[in-house]
């Protein structure tokens, strides 16, 4: 035990990182931490380490500061007595204290939507009560019961994922307590970047939008169309800004209608809760840039759901021509699809997406397992009587898209399809086998 008479003394070391960020490789990785060191008696150190999530936007190479954020309120066990259990008001978790002298975790049953939780140990599990209690609570430090700074990363990222509504945690400190050498404690605490009031004013407005959400929702059992709506819904009140406030959380989108791909997919992961359809993050790399997505479960069936890649004004950012479509190509996508420009890294085991059928192209028979023409016939009858814009199709492998582009374009069949019109527009995708005929 300490002497009360021991004067600190504190010295702190700033570092910087920098980092080639953009949609999200890995939700909230730790930076070299600088270190705040308090020497009270030979062999015993106080060591802090600050970790603060990347930015995570498209194609920028930015310089992030770690800094001490201030910390609001404090977490006191002397609040709750024996045998209380503690709960927040979606029920999501309850903790039972133990004597009076030390607390207990209990494990809880989350929801299924909890995809990080449930691929946790059971020790882990118990980190992540204690993680997303004190988040909820916006708590001071916490003494967590784990001694490894690894392991209290990896469950920080699985709260962070699993909770879109923590939109007010930009990241996490870490106090390290050491006797004689030995590491005795980790202490936790949030890094919050806003006060209450605006905490629960931007949670009215973010309401607000969700109200306005759910009034349009379809009402069906098919999850795929709860799916297209959600991904038609924020790719036409949001648009991919890479200097957009907040976005790398919902606020971006539910109140500033901008964001990068972290915000889509925390979004999307949001709105899939309120209509109780099973999704989760994704996170790696997209053509050598970092990115996120979702991953779906759709009527049982695993697939990859990827907003920002079908957001015109995403493409708009990196191409120099580009065309107002919205672009389903990774709507209920597996794995072999998602390959072809994505690279997962994955900080836990995800889901394996191996069949496509509950794919766009399929669901909306505008997959090509063969040059069937009848039936492209048909599709653009049907575009044309709905007023699309354009008709997107994909074929299902290189030789079906080569034998229809030679047809097609270089023979200029295409025009027996066209209504009425001596000029063909069309964008072609090589890389994903995909052909938008502009009507």
């Amino acid at each position: 035990m300490r002497s009360k008479k021991t004067v600190f003394h504190t010295a702190i070391m700033l570092t910087t990182a920098a980092l080639l960020t953009g949609c999200g490789s890995g939700l909230f990785e730790s930076f070299e931490p600088f270190q705040l060191f308090g020497q009270e008696e030979p062999g015993v150190l106080l060591e802090t380490t600050v970790n603060e999530p990347p930015e995570l936007i498209a194609g920028a190479a930015t310089e992030t500061r770690v800094s001490i954020g201030v910390l609001e309120g404090r977490y006191n066990p002397d609040s709750i007595t024996e045998e209380e259990v503690f709960s927040v008001s979606d029920g999501r978790v309850s903790v039972v204290v133990g004597d009076d002298e030390e607390e207990k975790t209990e494990l809880i049953d989350f929801p299924e939507s909890c995809y990080g939780y449930s691929q946790l140990s059971y020790q882990e599990k118990l980190i992540y009560v204690e993680i997303y209690r004190n988040l909820c609570d916006r708590g001071g430090e916490v003494v967590l019961s784990s001694l490894n700074t690894d392991e209290v990363d990896k469950v920080f990222n699985c709260v962070m994922i699993d909770h879109p509504e923590i939109f007010y945690v930009s990241g996490y400190r870490l106090t390290k307590m050491t006797m004689g050498g030995e590491l005795t404690s980790l202490s936790f605490a949030g890094r919050y970047t806003m006060t209450k009031a605006e905490m629960h004013e931007r949670q009215k407005a973010i309401e607000d939008y969700v109200n306005r959400f759910l009034a349009e929702a379809p009402r069906t059992d098919d999850e795929y169309v709860k799916v297209k709506y959600i991904f038609d819904y924020l790719v036409g009140h949001t648009e991919f800004d890479l200097n957009s406030e907040d976005n790398q959380n919902i606020c971006s989108v539910f109140i500033n209608g901008r964001t990068v791909c972290q915000g889509y997919s925390m979004a999307a992961k949001y709105l899939a809760d309120e209509l109780n359809v099973f999704a989760t993050l994704a996170y790696g790399s997209a053509n050598g840039t970092g990115h996120a997505w979702n991953i779906f479960r759709i009527n049982g069936v695993y697939c990859h759901v990827d907003v920002t890649w079908g957001d015109a004004s995403y493409h708009s950012a990196y191409e120099d021509e580009s065309q107002d479509i919205t672009d389903y190509v990774y709507l209920g996508a597996d794995d072999d699809i998602i390959g072809r420009q994505h690279e997962p890294d994955y900080f836990i085991p995800m889901p394996k997406c191996t069949s496509l059928e509950q794919y766009y192209y399929v669901r909306e028979g505008r997959y090509f397992g063969s040059f069937d023409r009848e039936k492209l016939k048909e599709l653009f009858a049907e575009a044309y009587d709905a007023g699309e814009a354009a008709l997107t199709i994909r074929c299902a492998d290189q030789s079906i898209y080569d034998e229809m582009s030679e047809e097609l374009f270089d023979a200029g069949k295409v025009f027996t399809y066209l209504k009425g019109s001596s000029k063909a527009r069309f964008v072609r995708n090589d890389e994903e086998l995909t052909i938008s005929f502009l009507l």
